[in-house]
């Protein structure tokens, strides 16, 4: 009888082999090899190209895509959004801050220092310049008011003054700002991003803003059995692969700690409530 081939101990066959499948189309009656039937059936489990050449070649095949982006970076073909970053249409402030698709920023200050209406003047303003498409997650706006606000950044006039609400205005706030969530809803970190995941999925996600911290929803046995300085970390880790994976700019919004606020002046890292590994 001819030897039924080995197959590595950890391939998983996707359904029961039976002994009369084994017999089929063999005229002589000897068993047919399990290795030919998998490779006739499902050729994808039995590739000749070791495991290790496989390896080597997506190694080579990643390193390419590096040196492609290199090579555009020194023609100067990449574009600003993933290379200097986009004016925050501020000319003070570009020369010592752009964001920047891929990466994760994290903002503090003082209360009442005016950190969300910097933040929704900002990606007003990349929305105009650059048609970025912003994801809002802002936990201390109620959705009328935030639309006020954005109206007003948009016509640079106080809604008081303005005569009427056009449909144009009213269309690009639309379809350039989309609610993540807003103050009414509790969610914790990976329902933001799943939500996140499906606007950048479909190409709606050039920057998600977080407005603030504090806001999202903790896990039970945090400050007993988890500490902050380790979820932060792991919020950390998890906010750059989103970023990374769907080149879209991050930005956090985090409020200073309370002993940080007594002391008063400016904060820094360290003051940031959840520890510095922000």
């Amino acid at each position: 009888m001819e030897p039924v081939a080995r197959l590595p101990a950890t391939m998983l066959l996707p359904r029961p082999v039976h002994r009369e499948t084994l017999r089929s189309g063999w005229s002589s009656g000897h068993a047919m090899p399990l290795g030919a039937l998998l490779c006739g059936s499902l050729p994808w489990m039995c590739s000749k190209e070791p495991r290790a050449a496989r390896a080597g070649r997506f190694a080579r095949l990643k390193f390419n895509e590096r040196i492609r982006a290199v090579q555009k970076y020194t023609h100067g073909e990449m574009s600003e959004e993933f290379d200097t970053g986009v004016s925050t249409g501020y000319k003070s402030l570009d020369e010592y801050f752009r964001p920047v698709r891929g990466e994760v920023i994290t903002l503090s200050g003082q209360p009442g220092s005016g950190k969300s209406e910097f933040v929704l003047s900002m990606a007003l303003n990349i929305a105009e310049r650059k048609a970025w498409k912003i994801g809002l997650c802002l936990f201390e706006h109620k959705a009328d008011q935030l639309f006020l606000q954005l109206l007003e950044k948009r016509k640079r006039m106080n809604f008081n003054d303005l005569d009427s609400l056009s449909m144009e205005d009213q269309s690009w706030l639309t379809q350039h700002f989309q609610s993540v969530t807003d103050f009414s809803e509790e969610m914790d970190l990976d329902q933001i991003l799943e939500r996140a995941e499906r606007l950048a999925e479909d190409g709606n996600l050039q920057m998600l803003i977080i407005d603030p911290y504090n806001y999202i929803a903790q896990p039970p046995g945090l400050g007993k059995e988890i500490l902050e300085t380790h979820l932060v970390s792991t919020y950390m880790t998890k906010l750059q692969q989103f970023a990374k994976k769907y080149k879209v700019c991050v930005l956090v919004v985090v409020h200073p700690t309370k002993q940080s606020q007594i002391a008063g002046g400016d904060p820094s890292l360290y003051d940031m409530q959840g520890s510095a590994n922000w």
